[in-house]
């Protein structure tokens, strides 16, 4: 939410951060920072937004262009119904936080195991090749237990390859039930049913055991869907139907997404994401001097009360009062 406010700043905008994850004093420079505070409810459309928030003293509703919702996820702790104690096993970011500079030190055989807590981010998957390279440069012998490999463009499958060149060990399964583990004498016996083999039982010994964490949509998806008057997808996304062709944009016209809460992505996603705003604020804005205007109305002499008005608007606009034909608020 900071990188996208300053980065909106810096293309000459005035631009107010609302929450910013924090009640503590944010300083930005050229934005006006609203830590712990967060909108009561949104009305207007594009180029004549209103928002209304309280201070704690009183209440204010200023007006806005555009609405950008920089919105994270969650990270959850993954493996615990393994019954596995903290000496073998760990997170992708507890290990790579804690790893030391010595490979030395590093446990000799290492397992890692990709779609543990449900379908494999690319981005974590790109993390245990990089991470599983590393260590088999360095004398470590490595598995790697997955139902799928996604990979991050040519560069992606490139790292892939060297894994394999590397004598890495791909164990491919079908579901998380394929695989058994066990602790015994501060290592880990694994019996894994191998896919690609019949569904051939493999059984070998590691000394841990390192699974990404379950990243998931933030709960807050919800509250700002309904704020938007929006509604968050099958996964709990900030996303409109065609996110691959439209990444950024709501359903509601000036209202844009940013981060890990709409969609996975990497740092060059984000950079895109950042263009593809500042160009649609220019379009939208004509560069500071926009001011939408009501465009539309209902023909009262054509309306049949089907409802299909009340049913697609984006702004929840239409208004049905004692039977009356819709009107727009």
């Amino acid at each position: 939410a900071r990188r996208t406010a300053l980065a909106v700043c810096e293309e000459g905008y005035p631009v107010t951060l609302f929450g910013g994850g924090s009640h503590k004093k944010i300083r930005l420079p050229g934005v006006t920072c609203l830590p712990g505070i967060a909108p009561i409810c949104i009305s207007g459309s594009a180029g004549n937004f209103r928002i209304l928030y309280s201070d704690g003293k009183k209440t204010h509703k200023p007006e806005f262009a555009a609405i950008i919702a920089a919105a994270g996820s969650d990270l959850k702790p993954a493996g615990r119904a393994l019954g596995l104690s903290g000496k073998v096993l760990y997170t992708l970011e507890q290990f790579l936080t804690a790893a030391p500079t010595s490979f030395s030190i590093v446990p000799e055989n290492i397992c890692f195991w990709l779609d543990y807590s449900g379908p494999e981010l690319k981005s974590s998957s790109r993390q245990v090749l990089e991470t599983a390279i590393r260590l088999s440069k360095n004398g470590k012998k490595i598995v790697i237990i997955l139902e799928k490999m996604l990979v991050h463009n040519l560069e992606g499958q490139q790292l892939y390859n060297d894994a394999r060149t590397l004598g890495i060990t791909f164990l491919r399964v079908n579901h998380k039930a394929d695989v058994t583990v066990k602790e015994q004498n501060q290592t880990i016996a694994f019996s894994v049913k191998e896919s690609t083999l019949n569904n051939l039982t493999i059984s070998f010994t590691s000394d841990c055991l390192i699974l990404p964490q379950k990243r998931q949509p933030s709960g807050i998806n919800s509250l700002v869907a309904k704020l938007f008057k929006e509604n968050v997808d099958s996964e709990g996304l900030l996303q409109t139907a065609n996110v691959r062709y439209h990444p950024v944009f709501s359903p509601r016209k000036g209202i844009f997404y940013t981060g890990s809460g709409h969609d996975e992505i990497d740092e060059d996603d984000f950079k895109n994401e950042m263009k593809l705003i500042s160009w649609s604020l220019h379009r939208l804005t004509g560069h500071k001097n926009f001011r939408a205007h009501a465009l539309v109305e209902i023909d009262i002499e054509k309306c049949r009360k089907c409802l299909t008005c009340m049913r697609v608007c984006p702004h929840g606009a239409v208004i049905l009062y004692n039977g009356n034909p819709p009107s727009i608020s």
